[in-house]
């Protein structure tokens, strides 16, 4: 598989069936009916998934590499920090389990694309209803418009399959999120390391970093910096990061919005 274990935290979020779930798939909080949204934000782990991915498809020097990788300059910015407060009280971090920094409003916008269609795969694949295609490149590779298309496989699939589809968040969508969330106070004054919890309540919603929206320039919760409930961006910072609502939508819906179109792909044969 060509996301082989560098997905194994994208499995996790699988939903593909021919009628909508009615519970939230594992670790994904339930809004509603038909959206969920991640209880942590996006790490560096997660994030790393997806760079994981672009190097294999498109390789290592590609344009796709290069758009998606986070600014050096934020992300250097954050190191520095962290082995300052390494020596004093905190111990040495997992930079893996932070929040991801150094990322751009594009850069979010095409992580939740890619994780759409990795997530989808996945799930195809673990319920038989396609076969894992090992050889995939930059002429050829999975998408959820090249598959429900038949470009991908060959064939259409013969049943409407709803699936999640990841998206950042619209204010209205963050606010009710926030509002939901159980802990909203500001306790942290450093960025630290996100735990899975038990609980699976929405986590560090004031915390850590404030987090991008669909609307570009408004990232929304506090920070370790500031506390401020709105924030305002031109670019990446150390204080920046996002997280994922996914909304359960169908082949049929996906299909007619112009904005999944794609240019016509090969064909695979399958393996």
């Amino acid at each position: 598989m060509v996301i082989a274990s560098a997905c194994s935290t994208g499995n996790k979020y699988a939903l593909v069936e021919g009628k909508k779930k009615t519970s939230a798939p594992p670790v994904n909080i339930k809004i509603n009916d038909s959206l969920f949204v991640d209880y942590l934000e996006i790490t560096y782990i997660a994030y790393s998934e997806y760079l994981y991915y672009l190097n294999k498809i498109y390789g290592s020097d590609s344009e796709e590499v290069k758009d998606a990788t986070l600014d050096s300059l934020i992300t250097q910015k954050l190191e520095s920090y962290m082995q300052e407060t390494a020596s004093e009280s905190v111990g040495e971090i997992n930079i893996e389990n932070l929040p991801v920094v150094g990322v751009s409003y594009e850069q979010a916008v095409a992580y939740c694309k890619w994780r759409t269609a990795a997530v989808l795969e996945l799930s195809l694949i673990d319920q038989k209803l396609m076969y894992e295609y090992k050889q995939q490149d930059a002429d050829s590779h999975f998408t959820p418009f090249g598959y429900f298309s038949g470009d991908f496989t060959g064939s259409r699939p013969r049943q409407k399959i709803d699936f999640l589809v990841y998206r950042l968040p619209t204010e209205e969508e963050w606010d009710m999120i926030y509002e939901l969330a159980e802990d909203k106070s500001r306790t942290l004054e450093t960025i630290a390391e996100t735990e899975e919890n038990t609980s699976q309540s929405i986590q560090y919603i004031n915390d850590n970093v404030s987090e991008m929206i669909a609307e570009k320039g408004i990232a929304k919760g506090g920070n370790w910096i500031n506390g401020d409930r709105t924030q305002r961006y031109e670019q990446s910072d150390v204080w920046l990061g996002f997280r994922c609502v996914a909304e359960v939508t169908s082949s049929e819906e996906y299909m007619k919005d112009p904005a999944n179109k794609e240019r016509k792909r090969r064909r695979r044969k399958k393996n």
